[in-house]
């Protein structure tokens, strides 16, 4: 190995250079001043002259601890941030961060300021990546796989560039083409997957580090037991810190993505279908990501996670699966920004404890919206329930009846127009259920089970059919009696079209049956698109029932594994991906917060806003959406 110092104009070599050996190149940073990268990773010593060039740039890595795409840094044994996506630029200037804005050249990633008034000195940090971005925008495919080059722009408030940085590579792990072999085994590597590769080898990922991005325009069908199988190869141990995107189609495969013995993979932007049992599995992992991603028609669950502690899914769509849309039998995950619909059997599936459900679309199942079976302690909060063959919510035991769902909290629920009750108790053995709670639960045409008792179940409001069309409380977009229908020529849209399922016009949208339960493929007279946002002209029943006096006294719930008890807001969900707070959805002191004023998943659309006079009890920073109703 050459290191190569980027402050130094003369390099001095450790050793003789011998001719035909080759040498991997390596540079020391500048630290805290610069940026650099070479153009190339090893050279060959012969008898003419090479050249290597050293770039350099002020886009510095927020944690240098962690330049690297999947370094992580954070307190031992459990590091839970990812530096790859955290970089900072800094400057002199005399404007307020109040006046500035910031985008870097890919349009990839968040920006905020800070300001040093004593000296003048603005930094821009970034946040992580932008929803709608992934690492398959940072990559360049092709014959040279590369990182793609990127600066970042800073801009007044007349949007006049006042500062810039040079053009640049921000990270340093090497990019190849993934060829020939299946084992992705290079420690750091972010491989993809093109063009000139086998599309029918399923992968595995063994090493730490490794990222695997998959070209949006090739058809990867792999043939195995999983599309993608992160583990440690049976070296014992957990692989850590992997990266997968792309889209699978599993139809020969048992899996789309396995996920086991493995701490902190990332699935973002991931899409896979058709897989003979689950499409994502995820096993004995810890910390794992399922981010902007979608499971549809696959012969088992949407994704299926057990023992896997302190995961997350944001914004995910399950639909059209033989089983459950989720099935969740681990414990301290968070699900936030779900839609579950048109599956076969159940939308949501709890059997697992300490979990959080927020932000979630479960309709048109063919059974049951949720299910919560001998689970405790978990929170399902700002759902809508719609149109389920069965009960919205059901609790039962286990399935050795041994079991009661316990200490659950339920708050702001629209369940509506589903085959049976709207919550409903299995009473087929004693103590189903026990010191449930259940706040703002707007319970429209079906009524709640004889056995929650009134002291439990504060229900905001109950509707019956003859109070209010059901299709008066969401979205009407015609005349037709039918709950939100897209348009009165949507009977000619024939289900069944796989890269349909998920790709709407907003995530509120879903399939299902004309009255209730799941569409069958080929149906045509009874398949229906939905659209579960609240009726603006309706706003005496779901729509801005709760104020800003609802969000105090501040709820607490304590989770099993949780030291104390959680405090925190009701009536308001954290934002994600802000830089502030834990991420964990509970509107927590001195989070960043969503204020949700209605009942159910649809809180507003349009920009996020400050709100003025929200002061609280835990000194929260509340905002809300621009529009509320559609």
């Amino acid at each position: 190995t050459l290191e190569l110092n980027a402050d130094s104009k003369n390099i001095k070599l450790s050793e003789v250079l011998k001719e035909d050996d080759t040498y991997t190149l390596k540079i020391s940073q500048a630290a805290q001043k610069r940026f650099c990268t070479l153009s190339q990773s090893s050279i060959k010593i012969t008898n003419s002259d090479a050249s290597v060039s050293v770039k350099c740039h002020n886009v510095l890595p927020a944690h240098p601890e962690a330049s690297m795409w999947n370094q992580y840094f954070g307190a031992a044994p459990d590091p839970k941030a990812h530096g790859g996506e955290l970089k900072k630029v800094s400057f002199q200037d005399s404007h307020s961060c109040d006046e500035l804005h910031a985008q870097d050249a890919l349009e990839a990633f968040d920006w905020t300021c800070s300001k040093d008034d004593a000296t003048n000195e603005i930094t821009f940090f970034s946040t992580g990546l932008k929803t709608d971005k992934g690492l398959t925008d940072l990559v360049q495919f092709g014959n040279s796989p590369a990182w793609k080059n990127n600066k970042l722009s800073v801009f007044n408030e007349n949007n006049s560039i006042i500062y810039e940085t040079s053009e640049g590579i921000w990270w340093t792990n090497p990019v190849m083409a993934l060829s020939v072999g299946s084992t992705l085994a290079s420690e750091g590597v972010v491989y993809l997957l093109q063009d000139g590769a086998d599309l029918t080898k399923n992968l595995s990922i063994i090493a730490n580090g490794v990222s695997l991005v998959i070209d949006p325009f090739v058809d990867f069908s792999p043939i195995g037991t999983a599309g993608v199988h992160i583990s440690n190869g049976g070296n014992g141990g957990s692989i850590i810190a992997t990266w997968v995107e792309g889209s699978i189609d599993a139809t020969s495969s048992k899996s789309g993505i396995k996920v086991n013995n493995s701490t902190l993979a990332v699935l973002r932007n991931v899409a896979v279908k058709n897989a003979y049992a689950n499409g994502i599995e995820i096993i004995d992992t810890k910390m794992t990501q399922i981010i902007n991603s979608q499971s549809a028609s696959n012969t088992g669950n949407g994704v299926s996670i057990s023992t896997s502690k302190q995961s997350q899914i944001q914004n995910f769509i399950s639909v059209n699966n033989k089983l459950s849309g989720v099935s969740l039998s681990s414990a301290e995950v968070k699900i936030h920004g779900l839609s579950s619909s048109n599956n076969n059997e159940d939308g949501v599936v709890i059997t697992g404890s300490s979990n959080q459900l927020t932000d979630a679309i479960v309709s048109n199942n063919r059974q049951n919206g949720l299910v919560i079976a001998g689970a405790a302690n978990n929170i399902i909060n700002s759902v809508t329930i719609a149109s389920n063959g069965e009960a919205g919510v059901l609790f039962k035991q286990t399935a050795n009846k041994t079991v009661s769902a316990r200490n659950n909290l339920l708050s702001n629920m629209t369940i509506a127009n589903n085959g049976a009750n709207s919550i409903l108790f299995d009473t087929s053995e004693a103590d189903t259920h026990v010191n449930n709670q259940f706040i703002n639960i707007l319970d429209a045409y079906n009524a709640l089970a004889a056995e929650c008792p009134a002291s439990d179940c504060n229900v905001l409001k109950t509707l019956s059919t003859s109070d209010i069309p059901l299709n008066a409380l969401f979205t009407p977009v015609s005349s037709d009696t039918n709950i939100a229908r897209i348009t009165s020529e949507d009977t000619l849209l024939r289900f069944g079209i796989v890269n349909q399922l998920a790709t709407f016009q907003n995530k509120f949208r879903a399939w299902g049956d004309a009255s209730s339960g799941t569409c069958n493929t080929g149906e045509i007279t009874d398949c229906k698109l939905f659209d579960w946002r609240l009726n603006a002209t309706n706003t005496d029943q779901a729509l801005t029932q709760l104020g800003l006096t609802d969000i105090e006294p501040a709820n607490t719930h304590t989770f099993l594994l949780a030291p104390e008890a959680s405090s925190f807001l009701n009536n308001a969900i954290e934002i994600y991906g802000d830089g502030i707070g834990n991420d964990n959805s509970l509107c927590e002191t001195d989070e960043s917060c969503l204020f949700t004023p209605n009942i159910g998943s649809y809180q507003g659309h349009g920009e996020i806003l400050p709100m003025e006079g929200a002061g609280n009890s835990l000194n929260a920073t509340l905002f809300s959406y621009s529009e509320n109703g559609a």
